[in-house]
């Protein structure tokens, strides 16, 4: 996505390798993977039924998925069973499966109810530094006004002094990234901070 002020491409759009595990978008990424335990139940719906009582030949589900025991999506299906469905088992599955489809919907439509919890192995969660981590890079990578922050030249330079002393294959893995155009402020200070440990 470019920036529509300022028509400067954001840095996820650069040229860099997102497969590379350094790259930003991996601790994104990793929040959205994981298992998450679902129940759903399915009952023919009473209310809709009532509710369209001049229909004798409808037919109404209701699928109610949890996580855990919280209710994160409810869904309904209907069919009006008469002369022109031929096919009634094909018309009754379809209705149950638009129920389930809704609640899937709904659940995915209610962005917290289907989050994953990536706690780590000792049992801290991760969730909350996530959170502070992406708020730290809104900070370092852009302006008030919503345009991209660049690298400032002492951080290049720094950035640079860094390469100088470093082996042949870390300069060649490097120095392009340190001459990206756009190269912003929380990428060079992400390239400084990798050098710094190696």
């Amino acid at each position: 996505m470019t920036n529509y002020k300022t028509g400067v491409k954001l840095p996820f759009q650069e040229k860099s390798n997102i497969h590379d595990k350094r790259h930003p978008i991996n601790k994104m990424i990793a929040k959205h993977t994981g298992e998450i335990n679902l129940n759903l139940s399915l009952s023919e719906d009473t209310q809709t039924l009532n509710q369209f009582k001049n229909f004798p030949g409808l037919v109404s589900f209701i699928a109610t998925l949890r996580r855990d025991s919280i209710v994160v999506g409810v869904g309904h299906g209907s069919v009006l069973i008469n002369e022109s469905n031929r096919w009634v088992e094909r018309a009754l599955a379809f209705a149950k499966n638009t129920a389930i489809i809704n609640s899937v919907m709904m659940a995915c439509k209610m962005l917290d109810a289907l989050k994953i919890d990536t706690g780590d192995v000792k049992g801290t969660s991760i969730v909350s530094e996530e959170i502070d981590v992406e708020r730290r890079d809104e900070i370092c990578s852009y302006e008030e006004d919503s345009t991209l922050k660049y690298a400032t030249e002492k951080q290049k330079t720094f950035l640079k002094s860094l390469l100088d002393k470093a082996d042949k294959f870390t300069k060649d893995e490097y120095l392009p990234q340190l001459n990206e155009k756009y190269l912003s402020s929380f990428q060079c200070s992400q390239l400084i901070s990798d050098l710094l440990q190696k």
